[in-house]
């Protein structure tokens, strides 16, 4: 990386790490209880936090993928990989999606749960399954075939 940009990102780092401090330090010096029912005193400390760390995790997402991006297109031999990697997690979404229920039961409607929300967060609970069920069989075949070479 180049030297410039290097201490550019180190101290703009470092910007947003007193940005963050300075709110962490607001925010413990009033304490639990000052913030419960003070709408005023909420709306001006963590709100501002809030949206802070929306924006730093946005701006992040977005430099990577760019970054990403420049990277594939750099070296584009790493693309075959990563198409595969796209197309089995498509393939891991929509076998999720076929299993995931659209019930909900009664304990939740209290919660404004409905069958929506409720297919969403049976796809990602059947997404993270198989995921892990992939991630353990190739951790062990992994482990087998070292084991035999």
């Amino acid at each position: 990386m180049n030297k410039n940009l290097s201490k550019i990102l180190m101290v703009v780092v470092a910007i947003l790490m007193l940005v963050g401090v300075y709110y962490y330090f607001q925010i413990v010096s009033n304490g639990d209880d000052a913030f419960d029912g003070n709408t005023d005193l909420q709306d001006s400390v963590i709100g501002p936090a809030l949206s802070y760390t929306l924006w730093v995790i946005y701006i992040a997402a977005g430099i990577s993928l760019v970054f990403s991006v420049v990277n594939m297109l750099k070296q584009p031999k790493n693309l075959i990989p990563i198409g595969g990697a796209i197309l089995g997690l498509l393939v891991i979404y929509f076998i999720a999606s076929g299993q995931a229920s659209d019930v909900v039961e009664t304990k939740w409607l209290e919660f404004d749960v409905d069958a929506a929300v409720s297919k969403n967060v049976g796809t990602g609970l059947f997404s993270f399954y198989w995921i892990a069920a992939v991630a353990i069989v190739g951790a062990i075949v992994g482990e087998i075939y070292s084991a035999i070479k």
